[in-house]
């Protein structure tokens, strides 16, 4: 029992000096974001935005102490902080807390943050959504397309059209790929980038990149879309002609055109395994895995 106790008092300092620095990072952040959201009506507006520049250099600081140095070729050697904005009633609001290299949204970037910073945000966005938020536990989280609209993405929606199968990643907690694009509406016809997701050694890496090797629509899916998208007008034009409707009750052509939406995308996943693109952006995702830092 003694052995234990000892143990356990050597263990407790050293855990909680390796917390302590994500901890104070997160309650700077949280008291900057009470600061701002109480002066969302000021009219001195760039008193303000100087104010908020001051705070995301501040937490940067923070945050490159605790991420620690990244280089990797092909990206730039100073990164920034993922922030796009500490103001709640912006646009991207709520990302995920690390450094981002290369510029978001761009042909070529990657966040980078620890496995503890992203546990803390995980569950800080549990509710951020009224659904569909992603999951508290990191490796399921990062296969959902709601991890990557909330955490990466400044203004639009990321959609997944298909997994990118990895090889097992001796020491990682997680390594995921994705064949994916952005949209404001429905999902594009192929996809155009990949996101590449690796925990290992305590840090975590999320790189965004564009397709090397483009992929091409797919017929068969595409035809999916259309003929769900007939259905939905006219399901539309007969709702429209029934009138008096209830406005509060769903509008069926929407249903209709999200559940085209989904089909399209299954399809996609399955028939692009046969594209020649595909074999590119698998050994362009193991690429990636082998030249990220193995801590």
């Amino acid at each position: 029992m003694k052995i234990i106790l000892l143990a356990v008092l050597l263990l407790s300092p050293i855990a909680a000096w390796a917390t302590a620095p994500e901890d104070a990072y997160v309650a700077a952040r949280d008291r900057y974001l009470a600061e701002f959201k109480r002066t969302v009506d000021t009219k001195a507006v760039e008193a303000r935005n100087n104010r908020e520049t001051l705070a995301k250099k501040a937490l940067e600081r923070r945050l490159r102490a605790i991420i620690g140095p990244f280089a990797m070729k092909g990206f730039p050697a100073a990164g920034k902080i993922n922030l796009d904005t500490l103001f709640s009633e912006d646009e991207g609001f709520g990302m995920l807390d690390g450094l981002v290299y290369g510029e978001t949204e761009s042909a070529r970037s990657v966040v980078v943050t620890t496995d503890g910073l992203l546990d803390k945000w995980l569950r800080g966005h549990g509710e951020w959504w009224e659904k569909d938020n992603p999951s508290a536990n990191a490796p399921a989280a990062v296969k959902s397309e709601s991890f990557y609209t909330q955490a990466v993405s400044t203004d639009s929606a990321v959609v997944h059209l298909g997994e990118i199968p990895l090889p097992p990643l001796a020491g990682a907690r997680f390594a995921h790929a994705t064949l994916s694009a952005r949209t404001q509406d429905a999902s594009p016809s192929a996809p155009d980038m990949m996101f590449v997701a690796v925990s290992r050694g305590g840090r975590v890496f999320i790189v965004n990149e564009k397709l090397a090797t483009p992929f091409r629509p797919i017929a068969a899916c595409d035809a999916i879309v259309k003929d769900y998208a007939k259905k939905a007008d006219a399901a539309y034009e007969a709702d429209r002609a029934a009138g008096d409707r209830d406005p509060k009750s769903p509008d069926p052509s929407e249903k209709l055109r999200a559940d085209g939406d989904a089909a399209f995308r299954q399809c996609f996943g399955e028939k692009m395994k046969a594209e020649a693109s595909f074999k590119a952006a698998v050994n362009q995702a193991r690429a990636i895995v082998e030249a990220l830092p193995a801590k």
